[in-house]
C-alpha cells in the first residue's frame, strides 16, 4: 500500500512496517526472451514458465548446450548470474567439479 503527501509516499509493507520514500519501484517477476533462437529445433527443454531447464552444472538436456543467468529458473540477480558463470568456467575449463 502506498499513500502520502505530495512528492512522498508512505509505503506500508505486509509486516506492518511503514517507510517514507520519494520513489517506489515494484518488480513482479521476469520472463526469459528466448523466442526465435532455435531451442525447439535444437531439442532444448524449457520449463512451464519458459526458462531453459538445466542441472547443477548448467547443462541442458542436449549434451553440448549449456545455459546460465536470466534464461534459467535460478535466482534472478546479477551476482547470482556472475557466480554461475564463474562456476561454469571453473567446471568446464578448470577441471573443478
Amino acid at each position: 500500500e502506498a499513500a502520502g503527501k505530495e512528492g512522498w509516499f508512505d509505503v506500508t509493507f505486509d509486516n506492518g512496517e511503514t517507510v517514507q520514500a520519494d520513489v517506489v519501484m515494484s518488480a513482479i517477476g521476469r520472463r526469459p526472451k528466448l523466442e526465435g533462437i532455435g531451442l525447439d529445433r535444437a531439442g532444448v527443454e524449457t520449463s512451464e514458465k519458459g526458462f531453459i531447464k538445466v542441472d547443477r552444472y548448467q547443462r541442458t538436456n542436449v549434451h553440448n548446450i549449456f545455459a546460465l543467468g536470466d534464461c534459467t529458473d535460478t535466482l534472478q540477480l546479477t551476482p547470482a548470474a556472475l557466480a554461475e558463470g564463474h562456476c561454469f568456467a571453473d567446471t568446464q575449463f578448470g577441471g573443478n567439479e
